[in-house]
């Protein structure tokens, strides 16, 4: 558990799947706990994965169901702390699948991730903080103010590069970027189309009450 949260932490996912067995369903959080401000992304995204993967019958694709919000999954963590929109495919019929049907199983989720791969660049923003002056990347906080709820931390930007992305639905929204030692900035009547990612270089300046110490 320690080492999927360290690895979450470091590289700054914003999308991810969790592969187990069985039930050819996707799980998405999250049920039974306050809504989540992306449900609407969520079950989306959670909907058209599944429309591409075939059950082994060969009888319609895969389902979609809610996690638990209230038990300690990955995908519930993921979301809640990370804004990471992370889901369970649970695949095959049984345990441990049969020898022969596994290269139908891989065939068909690979189906499904790749789905989501391209998802990544297509809808929502992306782009780079960093500071006006020195150009350094920064550390900061990626808010959505429409979709933002006090029991889900917003996206953050790549402790390196100051890089980030944000999956959306289409629609106009309101950014607000916020990082320690900076003043914030906010950027408002933000389009997003369907299909396209809209790109941010977004400069932060230093705010000097802070770094004069008072």
């Amino acid at each position: 558990t320690q080492a999927i949260m360290n690895l979450v932490r470091r590289e700054n996912f914003a999308i991810g799947i969790s592969y187990h067995s069985y039930g050819e369903s996707i799980l998405f959080p999250w049920g039974n706990f306050k809504r989540p401000p992306d449900l609407e992304l969520i079950v989306e995204i959670a909907g058209a994965m599944a429309a591409r993967i075939k059950r082994e019958s060969g009888r319609g694709q895969y389902s979609i169901l809610p996690l638990n919000g209230r038990v300690g999954q990955s995908s519930v963590w993921m979301y809640a702390e990370q804004h990471v929109l992370d889901y369970i495919i649970e695949v095959g019929t049984q345990y441990f699948p049969a020898e022969e049907d596994i290269p139908f199983i891989i065939k068909e989720n690979l189906k499904g991730a790749f789905y989501l791969f391209d998802r990544l660049l297509e809808t929502g923003i992306k782009g780079h903080v960093f500071d006006t002056y020195t150009k350094k990347p920064l550390l900061a906080e990626i808010m959505v103010k429409e979709l933002s709820a006090n029991y889900v931390k917003p996206r953050m930007t790549d402790k390196e590069f100051g890089g980030f992305y944000r999956l959306l639905t289409p629609g106009k929204f309101t950014l607000e970027i916020r990082s320690r030692g900076y003043l914030p900035k906010t950027i408002r009547n933000v389009r997003v189309k369907r299909g396209e990612c809209t790109d941010f270089e977004i400069g932060l300046i230093p705010n000097r009450k802070l770094t004069n110490g008072h």
